[in-house]
């Protein structure tokens, strides 16, 4: 009996013309590029033949009539995602469970799980799929696709819930964001930005060197461990998650706007009079000639020293009038 084969998008190989009824038919296919085989369909009139695969090879029994062995193509498309300093994304299938590099080429159609796995002190925000938020962790491939996670820092714990906390609570994590009131060898107290009396000491067991670059004055997020030594409230076993260095002499220069602080690349923002004048600066002065200020005048600056990483912010204030070198420390 005769057999015909479709396969528009690739090679059917191994066919013979003809095969006697019952003769066993083995058969491979080779896909063009950027395709794979969706479907391989063997039909004898309008009755269709079972059609066996193990590990690429194509078999069925020869029927009473003659064949046609129809061959269905989906594409592969490139899935790539987006890399980020907070987090890893892994890219998986249903079918496989395995890690998919970006860059790959997947089948169109396959179900992709996403996981990401975030930094210390974030968790996930969102994920989008060719910018399109995603709902839940999982889609599937629909063309050339690209992902990109987003992620946002843990809940702070305010000062006064922590100190709230009783002995059930050891052992729990939690991320507070403070500023630097003392640095020690092995331990620094935090007091709250946001007016709460309370002060959290941070502890480090058998581990000085974390507080390396740390200052008075500065405001840290941290993450660590509750735990209650002698009274003392503490957070233990710490990940400094990111600091910023206070503002400090603000005053003019000539034209300028100048001000100190020792890091090297934190941005800052200007407030004159409550209103943003400038934002993300990577230089320590902001030229004032364009802002129309009147000799003599006083205005009231506020200099805000930013973080990229996770949103914190130092300021500092003076009100000064314009001309005059003043500075305030």
């Amino acid at each position: 009996h005769k057999v015909t084969i479709v396969s528009p998008s690739g090679e059917v190989n191994g066919v013979h013309s003809t095969y006697y009824e019952n003769e066993t038919v083995t058969f491979t296919i080779t896909s063009a590029a950027d395709k794979y085989i969706k479907n391989v369909i063997v039909t004898q009139g309008a009755e269709s033949i079972t059609v066996n695969e193990n590990n690429g090879e194509y078999s069925f029994v020869m029927g009473k009539n003659d064949v046609t062995i129809t061959v269905e193509y989906g594409d592969t498309v490139a899935l790539t995602f987006e890399p980020s300093e907070l987090g890893e994304t892994v890219l998986y299938t249903d079918s496989k469970d395995n890690p998919i590099a970006s860059g790959t080429k997947v089948n169109d159609g396959t179900t992709i799980n996403v996981t990401a796995n975030p930094v210390v002190g974030y968790t996930i925000d969102k994920i989008f799929v060719n910018d399109v938020e995603l709902t839940g962790t999982s889609f599937v491939l629909n063309g050339t696709t690209n992902v990109r996670v987003t992620y946002k820092l843990m809940d702070v714990t305010s000062f006064d819930s922590f100190a709230a906390l009783t002995d059930a609570d050891k052992g729990n994590k939690y991320l507070l964001m403070g500023r630097l009131t003392e640095v020690g060898s092995t331990n620094c107290f935090i007091e709250d930005l946001n007016g709460s009396t309370n002060t959290i000491q941070l502890y480090n067991y058998n581990n000085p060197i974390y507080t390396a670059g740390l200052a008075v004055g500065d405001v840290v997020v941290v993450y660590g461990e509750f735990t209650i030594y002698n009274s003392t409230y503490e957070l233990t076993k710490l990940t400094i998650i990111d600091s910023i260095k206070p503002v400090t002499n603000i005053g003019y220069n000539d034209t300028k706007l100048v001000w100190s602080s020792d890091s090297t690349t934190q941005t800052y923002s200007v407030y004159k009079d409550g209103t943003l004048v400038s934002s993300d600066l990577t230089v320590k002065e902001l030229d004032l000639t364009s802002l129309g200020l009147t000799e003599g005048t006083t205005y009231t600056w506020k200099i805000e020293a930013n973080s990229t990483k996770t949103g914190i912010k130092s300021e500092a204030t003076a009100t000064l009038p314009y001309g005059a070198k003043y500075t305030l420390t």
